[in-house]
């Protein structure tokens, strides 16, 4: 009988050591996807900044320009799926909101890109105008994510 006690108490106590092990884990993990997660978000803004700053320079060319946009599109395309994807998880509130805040940015980005495209394609004003306001809108949101004053 006591061994059986006692067999059932290292059990007990690895399974909890276990646990904590794996939620400590879980927060770790998380805190490390915000952190990529805040980094690429930057990283995108400049890449399409640069990129529509380097066309109108006539530094790339239409296509390479195009092509780098379209490359980054692609990236936030992924990357809003799988925030969504994760949001599904049982995380912690603060967690889903960071989530959420970071698919507004891409989509903030997403039209930023969306547009300097527009406007490499027809030069329309509209198009600059709209590129100019998710540009805005999207750099609010990261600095405020990123505390970046």
């Amino acid at each position: 009988m006591k061994k059986k006690a006692i067999l059932i108490a290292v059990l007990l106590a690895f399974s909890v050591s276990l646990f904590s092990y794996s939620s400590k884990l879980e927060e770790k993990l998380f805190y490390c996807m915000g952190h990529f997660g805040a980094t690429f978000l930057y990283q995108s803004y400049l890449n399409i900044g640069m990129v529509s700053d380097t066309w109108t320079h006539n530094i790339y060319s239409p296509d390479d320009s195009k092509s780098f946009l379209n490359a980054s599109l692609s990236f936030l395309d992924t990357s809003r799926k799988l925030l969504k994807e994760l949001i599904d998880f049982s995380i912690s509130k603060e967690d889903r909101t960071t989530f959420l805040k970071m698919i507004a940015i891409i989509d903030n980005l997403k039209g930023e890109g969306d547009c300097m495209l527009k406007y490499m394609a027809n030069r329309e004003q509209k198009d600059l105008d709209m590129y100019e306001k998710y540009r805005t809108q999207a750099w609010a949101q990261i600095s405020k994510l990123m505390d970046i004053k």
